[in-house]
């Protein structure tokens, strides 16, 4: 009976988690440069800004807007705008296929 237990109480702590929706085109970052690119978050940041979304339910404190500053300066980009998923490992998501928490 204890297994069953435990199941349902992590089903619902899944379901508790709060993820905020960030739109890329949002004026508080729409026209931001999207890594060292010529792009901005609105018109290439669909990627980094649902990383916003997911490390936001995750408990970071993260908007698009500030992601984008911190992925700068942590390694979070290559050729200019292409995401590095290794780089959010140390804010607590990992890619495996799929995104996980670490």
């Amino acid at each position: 009976m204890i297994k069953p237990t435990i199941l349902l109480l992590l089903i619902a702590i899944a379901f508790t988690r709060n993820y905020p929706l960030y739109k890329q085109c949002d004026s508080r970052w729409a026209n931001d440069q999207l890594g060292t690119s010529s792009n901005t978050i609105c018109k290439a940041g669909c990627l980094m800004s649902s990383a916003a979304m997911a490390l936001s339910g995750t408990g970071h404190t993260h908007d698009p807007k500030s992601l984008n500053i911190w992925l700068k300066s942590n390694g979070g980009y290559v050729s200019g705008d292409l995401f590095v998923w290794g780089s959010i490992n140390k804010l607590g998501l990992t890619y495996k296929g799929h995104v996980a928490n670490s």
